[in-house]
């Protein structure tokens, strides 16, 4: 009985440190970088070169505001001619600073998004926090152009295989929308997801890190 109390209180507890990282509510702030005298300011301007020469236009630079958030700055961009945002960004958390990470974002319809990111998942939260129809991949420390070609070959597939086609109009209203939409998605697969087997999936992660996850969609030779 003693043993079952503790184990249930440790598994209290990690869904509770779960749910933490995970607000209600999001609020994008406007900022500027020299509020964040911490950032690697030449990494970011490196990347920030590597999207333009690729063409895509700085439309914002914001925050991430919720309760205990980490202290962050994002700079996204907008490639109008393939409806795909970038976003470069660098989070400093107790005294530990991420590394720059680029993410590219593009969207389908009926609520179907993919991202490719520079950035390593966290494998408990990416575990408890798999929508179904939010496909990502990782690919740490790839070039802006390795990264920018991914989503593009895999929206290439995607959208006849799903018979979707191609959302957003490349504006920042929809950019924070589908942020939060993304957020949303999150917090539902997380309050749908045991928090046993959720552990047991980020124990393996760790030992294997998960970096990509398709969601509902069965690329073609997955089954």
């Amino acid at each position: 009985g003693f043993a079952a109390a503790v184990t249930g209180l440790e598994l209290w507890r990690v869904r509770k440190a779960v749910h933490a990282g995970v607000p209600h509510t999001l609020s994008f702030v406007p900022s500027r970088p020299a509020d964040h005298p911490w950032l690697d300011a030449d990494t970011f301007r490196e990347a920030l070169a590597a999207l333009e020469a690729a063409g895509f236009g700085a439309i914002a630079d914001y925050t991430v505001d919720y309760p205990n958030a980490p202290e962050g700055l994002a700079r996204v961009a907008v490639n109008t001619d393939v409806r795909i945002y970038a976003e470069v960004n660098q989070v400093r958390h107790r005294g530990q600073t991420t590394p720059v990470a680029v993410t590219l974002t593009s969207m389908l319809e009926d609520g179907w998004s993919l991202q490719t990111t520079t950035q390593e998942p966290f494998p408990v939260m990416v575990e408890f926090m798999c929508p179904d129809r939010a496909v990502w991949r990782s690919i740490p420390e790839a070039s802006v152009s390795d990264v920018l070609a991914d989503p593009l070959t895999l929206r290439l597939q995607m959208s006849p295989d799903l018979g979707l086609r191609i959302g957003g109009d490349g504006s920042l209203d929809r950019y924070f929308e589908l942020q939060r939409l993304g957020h949303e998605a999150r917090r539902t697969a997380l309050a749908k997801t045991n928090v046993v087997k959720g552990i047991a999936r980020g124990i393996a992660a760790e030992r294997k890190p998960r970096l990509q996850w398709f969601g509902e969609y069965a690329p073609p030779g997955t089954a």
